[in-house]
């Protein structure tokens, strides 16, 4: 029990220690200007991808029981294509990509 412990708080150290050290590269080597860019585009696709769970997530697995298996899943895709869309539209107007 304690070797999972340690296990998982060595890892989970490590992997602070990485990003820690990705991050201060990222900053020296694109600048602030890069890295606002980076995080407005890192932003966009997030947004997206929230959007997109509301068709795809636990709505999929609390009616997948309930419902024809296919076409749930086509709805879902047929959906997410439709938000991916729009949203991809929405962020080229307002210059975010």
């Amino acid at each position: 029990m304690l070797k999972k412990i340690f296990g998982t708080v060595f890892v989970r150290f490590v992997c602070s220690v990485i990003a820690f050290v990705l991050t201060i590269i990222n900053a020296k080597f694109f600048q602030s200007e890069g890295v606002g860019t980076i995080s407005l585009f890192v932003l966009g696709i997030s947004l997206l991808q929230i959007f997109t769970s509301f068709f795809g997530s636990a709505t999929l697995v609390y009616m997948l029981p309930k419902h024809d298996p296919f076409q749930l899943i086509f709805i879902t895709y047929v959906a997410s294509f439709v938000v991916n869309l729009i949203g991809s539209i929405i962020m080229l107007i307002f210059n975010i990509v």
